[in-house]
């Protein structure tokens, strides 16, 4: 079985919402919370600040639109 960072990698990314703006989760689990992009941003450079992330790089521009989200909040923005 795929792990959901192995999955978010090779199959997509998945989207959701964070207080009414596009989000895409770049990285966590159900139980850890999630790193997320939030903003109009498409899957191309949502990859691009994902790899940043896990890489545990500067994250320049983007830094402003990458935030924690905890389980329970994200579950209730996209419920």
């Amino acid at each position: 079985m795929k792990s959901l960072v192995e999955y978010l990698v090779n199959e997509g990314l998945k989207t959701g919402y964070w207080h009414g703006a596009d989000a895409w989760i770049l990285n966590g689990s159900k139980r850890d919370g999630y790193t997320i992009l939030v903003g109009g941003y498409d899957e191309l450079e949502a990859k691009k600040v994902q790899r940043l992330v896990n890489a545990d790089k500067p994250l320049g521009e983007y830094e402003d639109y990458v935030i924690f989200a905890e389980p329970d909040e994200w579950k209730e923005q996209n419920d």
